[in-house]
């Protein structure tokens, strides 16, 4: 399950590097792209115009700093829900976008951790209240 996972998480950061990218496309392709008709009438194998003597190169390569800013971004915010979890629970679970050895079963360890946080930040306030 984990690595299902972190197989969509991949994907769709890279779905968002080349969607950002979509200037980069001739204008003929961009105007086929928009008129819908377009996918109704074309055969699954057809090659949008534009694109017969169009290099791929520039498009990907321009591409991949925006991969890496997702896929860095999305990874500092799940070293965040780390750093906070460790400031109030003794073990956190395993992250859900890196796979685990010990994960075997297809559950989530994360509503019975939340609970212990939940548990863990209200004792203080329950303390003071007495």
């Amino acid at each position: 399950m984990a690595v299902l996972l972190m197989l969509l998480f991949l994907g769709s950061c890279g779905q968002l590097a080349l969607a950002a990218n979509i200037t980069k496309l001739p204008r003929e392709t961009l105007e086929w792209f928009a008129n819908p008709a377009n996918f109704e009438q074309a055969a699954g194998d057809v090659l949008p115009p534009g694109l017969e003597a169009w290099d791929p190169l520039p498009y990907f390569s321009t591409a991949v700093p925006i991969y890496g800013a997702v896929l860095g971004c999305n990874l500092m915010h799940e070293i965040g829900h780390r750093v906070a979890v460790s400031e109030r629970a003794p073990a956190p679970p395993p992250p859900p976008l890196v796979p685990a050895r010990r994960r075997l079963r297809l559950s989530c360890s994360a509503p019975t951790h939340g609970r212990t946080a939940l548990r863990a930040a209200a004792q203080p306030a329950a303390s003071r209240r007495r």
